[in-house]
């Protein structure tokens, strides 16, 4: 991996990220907008992974964050929130990408968002994280409660599928 510079995938998934916090604005359109436009194809194709990972298994990745973190999520700034989730994503789903390659570049995004006093705080955190054995989570299937969680679907959808289709067929569906 080439060192993180202003149109790294990233450099762009975070700004992506950051935006769809902040803004409500939509992932799709951000990736394919005019400043990503610059990145390589093996650089968009990496961005577009990290966005829509994290997107999509945000709750287990709020769940790790949480469970390594001495604060509470809801106390974390925006910005360190979103490059933990990145790293914490790289670390569980993204086996081709180093541990440390994806704790140095989270470091790296939160230096550069001006937060560098937080800096040696999601050092720690990815570092316990890491040091974990970790993996995508398996699918627990007592419930529909806990067939949500290990699937970071929305509780009640799966509880509508589950009442429509049964607990089995709603977990093929996740």
């Amino acid at each position: 991996m080439h060192p993180l510079t202003k149109y790294s995938a990233r450099a762009a998934a975070y700004e992506i990220l950051l935006r769809v916090e902040r803004e409500s604005s939509y992932a799709s359109e951000l990736l394919h907008s005019r400043p990503n436009s610059a990145l390589s194809a093996p650089d968009h194709a990496l961005a577009t992974e990290l966005v829509m990972g994290v997107l999509r298994w945000r709750s287990v990745l709020d769940s790790a964050i949480s469970l390594h973190s001495s604060l509470s999520l809801p106390k974390l700034d925006l910005e360190i929130l979103i490059a933990l989730r990145l790293g914490v994503y790289q670390l569980m789903f993204l086996t081709r990408i180093p541990a440390h390659a994806a704790i140095n570049e989270s470091v790296e995004l939160v230096k550069r968002a001006r937060k560098r006093s937080a800096a040696a705080f999601v050092n720690a955190v990815l570092r316990k994280i890491s040091s974990r054995t970790l993996s995508p989570p398996a699918v627990d299937h007592s419930s529909a409660e806990a067939l949500a969680v290990s699937t970071a679907h929305p509780q009640w959808m799966v509880d509508r599928w589950c009442k429509s289709y049964g607990l089995a067929a709603a977990e093929q569906i996740c």
